[in-house]
């Protein structure tokens, strides 16, 4: 199978993934939320916190020089090379590892003091550093995979233990198993990912070390610097995870609010995941860096961000006027109405995630010019949601970890904006014409929906009136458009559908 086959195969898989994983997430979180204490929910959340720290803490960027140098080295007929990088990058993660261990068993009072979950760094402990070890371990793995043009394979091992997690916790609620059970059965999700990668990705090391031929000594200085560069840039990243939150709130707290917070985060989080900025991305790039590689200039990028935009504000703006409506019905249904307290902790997050989906087309745009240090410095964003987790978590309680985290978001779509016009003399469009389109669209929508709300999302009636709801804002999208002629014709071609071929191509020409 070629390159190319590969290429198309694994993008179909990231989407397939990507569906699984926020199905089988929103039942895992479901079922636990409900069949768990809030104490106990809450120190499962810590638990995926303390993933994403360790993560950072143990990346040293091995990840990204794996997926990044690999194919580098075979395509100039280097396997020894290949080899020896991905045992060099085995080797520190095993030593990373090691003093992670080490440290969580000398540290292990103290942190359960200091973050109020001494049942999670005591008797849970043991199970929570086999879950991250094969976490750290798989990381690698997926890198390895991926540098082999191999994502796809990726895409089915993730799918199979996520499945597979789902089903076992679902039967953790039908048998009243614990948290220790929960936690359990993380570590044999992550377990099975390893054999199944381990299983996947021997092949191609075999394969190198028969074909033994070509350079296999290592420029570690170049190593060391693209590594380090991309360690720091995650060092950022990792304190505007909601994950920073969680420890805030675990130490001024306690684990009961980080419970009523992970319910909270749980619908802005699946709503960005779907954002077009992010969703689009590894699709859109090709076409970004050729258009501003044939013109050298901003002015084609600038045409394929105003799109993306439109596109973004027309899906996103009336999904988040929907879910700030509907968030106390969500959160009952989903998760029980135990947690209801968390509705406005929930309405705060959803209205900054759309400037966090804005602020996720400047990423692509900075990638397709070659300014990733500009998204670099995007990052350090996140000391400030951290010194606003510590400034308003006291005083707010878990509504000023939202506060902090949506400003936050907020804070890089205003340094995107700032910092091209001034470095680079590049206007990016505010679009408030077309936010202001899009909320006149939406007005039948909310109004009907207002009558849902009266009767009842859950009753028939309820549910009937919300489709014509949405029928309603389609059809107004539709014929009160906010896109030029030369717009529709790129989403008519990519799209391929015949309903908008029939309502748009007779149109005249507009511009907005």
């Amino acid at each position: 199978m070629s390159d190319d086959d590969n290429i198309g195969k694994g993008a179909l898989v990231v989407y397939l993934e990507r569906g699984v994983l926020m199905v089988a997430g929103l039942i895992v979180s479901a079922l636990l939320a409900r069949g768990l204490s809030t104490d106990h929910y809450g120190i499962y959340k810590l638990v995926g916190s303390i993933l994403v720290f360790s993560s950072y803490a143990a990346s040293f960027g091995l990840e990204m020089t794996v997926t990044r140098f690999i194919p580098d080295y075979m395509t100039k007929g280097r396997p020894g090379a290949a080899n020896k990088l991905l045992g060099g990058a085995i080797l520190i993660r095993g030593l990373a590892i090691v003093v992670l261990v080490i440290g969580a068993f000398g540290f292990r009072e103290q942190l359960g003091r200091t973050f109020n979950a001494q049942e999670l760094f005591g008797p849970l402990l043991v199970l929570l550093l086999v879950l991250a070890g094969f976490t750290l371990l798989n990381s690698i793995g997926r890198a390895f995979l991926t540098a082999y043009s191999r994502r796809h394979v990726v895409g089915y091992v993730r799918i199979v233990s996520n499945l597979v997690l789902a089903g076992l916790i679902g039967y953790l609620y039908l048998t009243g198993g614990g948290i220790y059970f929960a936690v359990a059965v993380l570590a044999a999700k992550s377990a099975l990912e390893f054999v199944l990668f381990f299983a996947t990705g021997v092949q191609h090391v075999v394969g190198n070390a028969r074909a033994s031929r070509g350079d296999a000594t290592l420029s570690l200085s170049r190593l060391g610097s693209y590594s380090g560069y991309n360690w720091l840039f995650k060092g950022g990243h990792v304190f505007r995870e909601y994950s920073v939150d969680h420890f805030v709130i675990s130490y001024f707290l306690g684990p009961s609010q980080v419970a009523f917070y992970g319910v909270a985060i749980a619908i802005p989080k699946m709503l960005r995941s779907v954002s077009p900025g992010r969703m689009l991305h590894g699709v859109l790039l090709p076409t970004f860096v050729k258009r501003y590689e044939e013109s050298g200039s901003f002015a084609e990028v600038k045409k394929g961000y105003v799109l993306l935009q439109k596109i973004n504000i027309v899906l996103m703006l009336p999904a988040i006027l929907v879910l700030l409506l509907f968030v106390p019905e969500l959160i009952e249904l989903v998760y029980s109405e135990k947690y209801v307290g968390a509705v406005w902790t929930a309405r705060i997050l959803i209205a900054f995630s759309f400037f966090q989906s804005m602020g996720d087309s400047f990423y692509l745009v900075s990638h397709a010019v070659e300014k990733a240090n500009l998204v670099f410095y995007s990052s350090l964003v996140g000391l400030y949601n951290l010194a606003a987790d510590v400034a308003l978590v006291p005083f707010f309680g878990i509504n000023g970890a939202a506060l902090a985290t949506g400003s936050a978001g907020l804070l890089v779509f205003a340094y995107f904006m700032l910092v091209y016009r001034s470095l680079y003399d590049v206007a990016f469009p505010l679009l408030g014409g077309v936010m202001g389109t899009a909320l006149l669209n939406s007005v039948p929508l909310l109004a009907l929906l207002g009558v849902t709300k009266m009767v009842g999302l859950f009753t028939l009636q309820g549910m009937a009136v919300a489709v014509v709801g949405g029928f309603s804002y389609i059809g107004t999208a539709l014929f009160n458009d906010v896109f030029t002629d030369q717009e529709k014709n790129i989403i008519v071609r990519r799209t391929n559908i015949p309903l908008l071929r029939r309502i748009w191509m007779g149109e005249t020409t507009k511009s907005h």
